[in-house]
């Protein structure tokens, strides 16, 4: 094993989401220093098996919940330890965090301890909008913050929920004009999903959430699209789009499917040996995370190993949700000769509705299939 990337998952959150059921926990039965000393011990363990060995991290992501209600000491002890055991520069440092748990002190503090770059849950500039999402923060605290990063830690991005209940083109427009007036070198826009058990489907089942139609939500993809590639941001997959040379280097490896090590409850971990892979995820709960390894436990809640049709079809999955497609002579090898007749008659489906592009053995999504990506993705599945 060689170069991989390194998540740190923050299994904590400020206030449960009104619109997704993420099962995070309570800021108040976070116990920050154990936690950390748990995921530095896990890195540790990790690092003394084979396909982490090499202890060469090119990216550090910390995500989940809301890592920035850690204290900025302990983010830094994390990667105090993390940079000086790594055995190759880390190339991107990443952490999510809300506008209200930042200031000019904390973003210190980040940038001495090394990361240089910053994923802003904004989701809007609509104080309405905002609201109804069950942020805890306003439109001026987010102008706040970015007015510190611009100057501290310049490679900062902000997203974007839209599709949300009742809005206007209008007011996605007004919402990415600020959102590009703060000088971001990324943004992710995401349609609003509401899942299954939360406030916001139970309103929705009784009728009292009215989600734009179809039509409107595909204009609103259109609008997006188009309105952040005018001003200069690439898109480089189905909802990211960046300046120029500020792609996101860790999310890449995702959807790439480069090796990366998860660390903390409920992290995933991914690695491939000779067009076999494996992944696996530790236990989601942080107190038997944390049990499990101050007994010297192993944290594995489970772990699988891919069969090369299913390797094909990560790489298929991961692969068209780039806007430079993938490959086709990196999939065949992983098919057997039917397997591959089917495949080929489904691609050759998807290009004749015009959802599909091709260019020599490259494949990927037309703007139409862009819209109707995860249909898409699904048809091919054999």
């Amino acid at each position: 094993m060689k170069d991989f990337g390194l998540y740190i998952h923050i299994p904590f959150c400020s206030k449960i989401c009104p619109y997704c059921d993420f099962n995070a926990y309570a800021v108040q039965n976070l116990p920050e220093n154990e936690y950390v000393e748990a995921i530095l011990k896990e890195f540790e363990i990790s690092t003394k098996n084979s396909e982490w060995e090499s202890k060469n991290i090119q990216t550090v992501y910390f995500g989940g919940g809301t890592p920035s209600i850690f204290s900025g000491k302990s983010i830094k002890k994390i990667l105090d330890y993390l940079i000086k055991t790594s055995k190759s520069e880390i190339k991107e440092i990443t952490i999510e965090a809300n506008p209200e748990h930042l200031n000019e002190e904390i973003i210190n503090i980040y940038k001495e301890a090394g990361i240089n770059r910053i994923s802003l849950g904004v989701q809007s500039l609509n104080n309405k909008s905002l609201k109804l999402l069950g942020r805890n923060h306003d439109a001026l605290q987010v102008k706040k913050v970015c007015e510190i990063l611009k100057k501290k830690i310049p490679n900062y991005s902000l997203d974007l929920i839209f599709g949300t209940p009742k809005q206007t083109i209008k007011e996605l427009e007004r919402d990415l004009s600020e959102l590009i007036e703060l000088n971001p070198k990324h943004i992710s826009a995401y349609l609003l999903t509401i899942e299954k058990g939360t406030p916001f489907f139970k309103s929705k089942e009784m009728g009292n959430l009215i989600i734009p139609e179809d039509s409107k939500i595909e204009e609103m993809f259109y609008y997006v699209f188009n309105f952040l590639e005018k001003n200069h941001f690439i898109r480089y997959e189905v909802s990211n789009f960046a300046k120029a040379g500020f792609e996101s280097k860790h999310n890449s490896n995702y959807w790439n499917l480069t090796n990366y090590l998860g660390l903390g409850a409920g992290a995933h971990s991914f690695y491939s040996k000779k067009n076999i892979a494996y992944r696996y995820s530790n236990i989601a709960n942080p107190d038997k995370y944390m049990d499990y390894l101050s007994s010297n436990k192993n944290t594995k809640a489970w772990e699988e190993s891919l069969s090369k049709k299913e390797l094909a079809f990560e790489r298929i999955f991961l692969g068209l949700r780039r806007s430079s497609g993938i490959e086709l002579k990196y999939i065949k090898p992983l098919l057997n000769a039917q397997e591959n007749l089917e495949l080929s008659d489904k691609i050759e489906e998807m290009l004749s509705l015009e959802l599909l592009h091709k260019k020599n053995s490259k494949i990927f999504l037309s703007n139409k299939g862009f819209i109707l990506s995860d249909s898409v993705i699904e048809r091919l599945l054999i």
